[in-house]
């Protein structure tokens, strides 16, 4: 059972992510995030599940005062449990991406402005 490195930003700087391959499944491995919890996990594995290319998506978190969570992927083959992974998270920054324009346009709507911003160009934000 090799560990990888997932390729994320945030890994780059501080090893937050790794992947383990399962052994004796084909198809099918594990992915530890630090510094997370139940919040991330359940996203993540609701995400991989609206994937027809996993057969199986689950996470947990270990112990209450372990700070992180282990998510496990089994895919179909056409994809790699690891990549599975990446297109999940890649479609939660598309959707936060589109949320969080929704809500620039909202705040937008209420205060009859076309930008965020405060007298002479401060950053201002409203909620």
């Amino acid at each position: 059972m090799a560990a990888h490195i997932i390729p994320t930003a945030e890994s780059i700087i501080h090893f937050k992510t790794t992947f383990e391959e399962d052994s004796k499944i084909r198809n099918q491995g594990t992915v530890t995030v630090r510094d997370e919890d139940h919040t991330l996990g359940n996203v993540v594995r609701h995400q991989l599940l609206l994937d027809k290319r996993v057969r199986f998506a689950g996470y947990k978190k270990p112990h209450p005062l372990e700070e992180f969570v282990e998510i496990k992927v089994q895919t179909t083959g056409e994809v790699s449990p690891i990549q599975a992974v990446i297109d999940a998270s890649d479609r939660l920054v598309a959707r936060m991406n589109t949320l969080t324009a929704s809500v620039i346009a909202q705040v937008q709507l209420i205060n009859g402005t076309t930008t965020l911003g405060g007298p002479a160009g401060e950053a201002m934000v409203y909620f």
